[in-house]
């Protein structure tokens, strides 16, 4: 049973913290208003200044309750505030961790790059200004330039955060939403149809150093995110009606609502590749063994993409195609597959449709297949080319 609500009211309170073994406390101020929409008390958590005494702290809560008596908004005034409230709505609307992780990177670049700007009255020069000195900036892991893509990421957070805060009532507009995204090059980052012949030649030419490496090719290419294909049991492959299906283990949060989902390997030459291996896998561990182990013995060991990462390294230095990484086999898929921008949402577990159509726009225009189809029928004429050529011996390179 929840507290009751006994009216809106605001609280001094202190929060706990334990810096090196030292116990401090830092004043807060605990607000509880009524959510008509949800039909329940929603708390707010507002911080005080680290030298605050309890007069002060007091002095506070009797000034922010006579705010909420008042019915005058009690909109966040800093940055780190505002932050607070969109990522605790979101959490509300069902988010996953990770999803909250990644918008919380997102917010602190912004963040420390433009000091922290009062949320309620940030300006387009300033995301124009960022998006401009953040460009220019390197990486703080590899020493390269920060991705296009990321910018555009960064900038898409805070005009979600904005609309959130004018859907609110606090905000009077939304200032970052016509900034123009940079735009990354797709080149090297997905695989044209004339590489990925050429690409499945040599995935099939390694097929005696990696056995399983044809079938998590053929997947790959279906677009699910490495991760989900590295963690596929035996049992979540319909090998029948070629279904893959992309399911959490127990207590694994997901990345979007979307994200459990399951595709269809339409066409009949991907399928007998991927049903051959796994009938041998089921052989060798069960229905609960991993599908792609990949040198892990117990499917509680951590996914690790290095052994992923090799493999692609190996066929595209075979094939003499530029190295793409894990995410761009799943590039690849989306921009083959093209088509009805619902059906590639859902075939790459976007849970918002925008996503798919910012980072795949270059593959919308002109194409009408059903999504899985279409990759199906780029798949078919790159196995067959190359499953041909591996068993006559013939190399065209």
């Amino acid at each position: 049973m929840g507290r009751k609500y006994t009216g809106d009211r605001a609280v001094a309170s202190w929060r706990r913290n334990k810096w090196d073994g030292d116990v401090t406390h830092r004043w807060i101020v605990v607000t509880t208003t009524w959510d008509s929409d949800r039909g329940r008390p929603r708390t707010r958590e507002i911080p005080l200044p680290i030298a605050t005494t309890q007069k002060q702290a007091e002095a506070a809560a009797r000034r922010i309750a006579e705010e909420l008596l008042a019915g005058r908004l009690t909109a966040p005034t800093t940055w780190t505030e505002a932050v607070a409230e969109f990522l605790a709505w979101r959490k509300d609307e069902g988010d996953a961790e990770s999803g909250l992780t990644t918008y919380r990177d997102r917010f602190s670049a912004v963040g420390r790059l433009l000091g922290e700007p009062c949320p309620l009255r940030i300006t387009r020069e300033q995301g124009i200004d960022y998006r401009d000195a953040r460009l220019k900036m390197d990486g703080s892991r590899t020493g390269s330039k920060i991705s296009q893509r990321t910018v555009a990421a960064e900038l898409d957070a805070v005009t979600a955060m904005q609309r959130h805060l004018v859907a609110c009532g606090h905000a009077p507009s939304v200032t970052w939403a016509d900034i123009k995204r940079p735009e990354g090059e797709h080149g090297r980052e997905w695989l044209h149809p004339h590489q990925l012949d050429r690409w499945f030649r040599a995935v099939f030419k390694l097929e005696k150093r990696w056995p399983e490496w044809p079938a998590l090719a053929i997947v790959l290419c279906h677009a699910p995110r490495p991760g989900e294909a590295l963690r596929l049991r035996v049992a979540d492959v319909d090998a029948m009606r070629g279904v893959v299906y992309v399911r959490p283990r127990e207590g694994e949060r997901v990345k979007s609502r979307r994200a459990v989902r399951a595709f269809t390997i339409a066409d009949d030459t991907c399928l007998e590749v991927v049903r051959a291996w796994v009938n041998r896998r089921d052989a060798e561990a069960g229905g609960a063994g991993l599908l792609f182990p990949l040198g892990r013995r117990h499917e509680s060991q951590a996914c690790d993409a290095k052994p992923l990462r090799r493999r692609i390294r190996a066929t595209s230095e075979l094939a003499g195609v530029p190295y793409v990484s894990p995410y761009g086999l799943r590039h690849t898929a989306a921009t083959l597959a093209g088509g009805d921008l619902r059906a590639l949402a859902s075939l790459l577990g976007h849970e918002d449709e925008r996503t798919a159509s910012r980072v795949y726009r270059h593959a919308l225009p002109g194409q009408s297949d059903p999504a899985t189809q279409a990759i199906g029928a780029h798949l078919r004429r790159a196995l067959q080319g190359a499953r041909l050529t591996v068993m006559g011996g013939k190399d065209d390179d």
